[in-house]
């Protein structure tokens, strides 16, 4: 090295370090710098935080209106059911204030009974000839019971007594065509009569 050049170097190294110079302004703005870029790190985090809380937001919002549509459309079909019921109940209401009073009897069923109990039914009725329906009288007579009745003593089946048809046969001498013993022993003289034709 020449010895011009060491003495600049050594003249410059008094200059730094003799003398009354204040270093500690250089320290300071050192930890000033490195505040600055912690905060600078500090920073980029938040931003990214404050981003993703953003997105969480926008979801809320969004499952928010979803929730708010499902019930706007809860709330119309309730509205749409009531109304339904309403209507149905008014219906059955008026329904109900239709029906005739004492047991749901009408007028009609009324008449019938008081014509029945008049004794009209066996008479003809003004559509029908007379001669068809006393036709239907004479052939379907029927007792209360529902047993056919006699047309000569206009008593049921059921309530005639043998015994007396026997006396009345045996005091007028007559025998009733219906009599068995009567219809075997026309078939046997029957028989006979075509035995002795063929002979």
């Amino acid at each position: 090295m020449d010895d011009s050049l060491a003495e600049r170097v050594d003249a410059l190294e008094r200059a730094v370090t003799d003398g009354d110079h204040d270093l500690s302004a250089l320290a300071t703005e050192a930890q000033a710098r490195d505040r600055l870029d912690s905060l600078e790190t500090q920073y980029e985090e938040l931003e990214a935080r404050v981003a993703e809380l953003e997105a969480a937001t926008q979801a809320l919002r969004g499952y928010v209106g979803n929730v708010r549509a499902v019930n706007e459309e809860v709330e119309t079909q309730a509205q749409r059911a009531l109304s339904k019921t309403e209507s149905l109940e008014a219906r059955l209401s008026n329904r109900n204030g239709s029906q005739p009073p004492d047991g749901g009897l009408d007028e009609s069923a009324i008449t019938r009974d008081r014509t029945a109990s008049d004794g009209s039914i066996g008479q003809p009725s003004p559509e029908q000839p007379a001669g068809q329906q006393r036709r239907r009288d004479h052939d379907g007579s029927h007792s209360a019971d529902g047993d056919k009745c006699c047309q000569a003593c206009g008593r049921p089946h059921s309530q005639q007594n043998p015994e007396a048809d026997t006396r009345e046969e045996w005091s007028t001498g007559e025998i009733a065509d219906n009599d068995p013993l009567v219809s075997e022993a026309s078939e046997t003289t029957g028989a006979l009569e075509r035995f002795r034709q063929l002979l």
